[in-house]
């Protein structure tokens, strides 16, 4: 067994909405290090700055690698802290905003996305298998359960009914649901 793998079928459950917030950064001309280099430093000094404040309204964010990009996946207890932070004077992100618009938009070095979606307790779902707590899950402001009966199968999850179009694996005895 590997450490921190949680086996089996799990799902994340809160009554409560959250927002999920996707950012990134492409890197667009790979030998011009010194034009993208400090976009992600910046990326990395938001991400420190906010697992330091705890009443940031960040639950949780995970960093994830790719081949041109760096995408940065967190969870908030509303869009309301995610725009306090994103405007606030005093914080890395306002003045990384702004160098990024003086210095590094209009060449094309590198570009920069992000998505929000704001979301429902009655409209989402999730599945992690044989998995580290990770995703929603990781946001600690949810039931983190072993996916079986009403929450087995996607539609179920969403509050719907089906039948289950390939059997779940039997829990071991050794799966319990630590989150």
């Amino acid at each position: 067994m590997r450490k921190n793998i949680i086996y089996g079928r799990y799902t994340a459950l809160t009554d409560k909405p959250y927002v999920v917030f996707l950012v990134g950064m492409r890197i667009n001309q790979l030998w011009a290090i010194h034009r993208w280099v400090p976009v992600f430093m910046a990326m990395t000094r938001m991400m420190i700055e906010l697992r330091k404040d705890a009443s940031s309204g960040v639950l949780s964010a995970q960093t994830r690698f790719s081949w041109r990009e760096i995408m940065v996946q967190s969870y908030w207890r509303s869009y309301d802290e995610l725009e306090r932070y994103a405007r606030a004077v005093n914080t890395e992100h306002l003045s990384a905003w702004e160098r990024f618009n003086k210095k590094v938009s209009a060449g094309g070095v590198v570009g920069i996305w992000h998505e929000t979606y704001l979301i429902d307790p009655d409209h989402y779902e999730n599945i992690y298998v044989n998995m580290p707590v990770s995703g929603f899950a990781k946001s600690k402001t949810s039931d983190f359960i072993i996916a079986t009966g009403k929450n087995e199968t996607s539609r179920k999850r969403l509050g719907g009914h089906n039948d289950v179009a390939v059997k779940s694996p039997e829990p071991s005895q050794n799966q319990s649901a630590k989150g």
